[in-house]
């Protein structure tokens, strides 16, 4: 008798060592869903935000450029010099920064740095005082 109570004393613990193992285990996997899937929202509210600071800082820039110079800034999608940049001085589509009012200039800025990391943009204005 005092066998069989033991025994049954082992299992009950290993049943509760065994439910202690599955909820740790799915606790775990609770926690890492949830940390999955917290930064992946948090990053598309970040994303909004950063989309909304630039078509603010766009629509900036072109109310600081008068109607006549638009056409300048506002270039089709397709064209083929939008995927052909880099910072060897050469003749290019837009409105040059050196040609832009102080206003335009400053609204260049502010979409500059919306658009780009603080590193990207230190990069971008390393190039443009070249």
């Amino acid at each position: 008798m005092k066998f069989a109570a033991h025994a049954v004393q082992n299992r009950t613990l290993v049943c509760l060592r065994g439910a202690s193992m599955l909820l740790r285990a799915v606790s775990t996997w609770i926690a890492c869903t949830m940390l999955a899937v917290i930064p992946s929202g948090a990053a598309g509210a970040d994303t909004s935000r950063a989309a909304q600071a630039m078509a603010a800082a766009a629509q900036a820039l072109l109310d600081a450029t008068p109607q006549a110079e638009r056409a300048g800034l506002l270039q089709p999608f397709t064209l083929a010099a939008r995927s052909d940049w880099h910072y060897v001085p050469r003749g290019r589509p837009g409105i040059a920064l050196k040609v832009m009012s102080a206003a335009q200039r400053q609204a260049a800025q502010q979409l500059l740095a919306a658009a780009l990391s603080q590193p990207g943009l230190l990069q971008v204005q390393g190039l443009i005082a070249l």
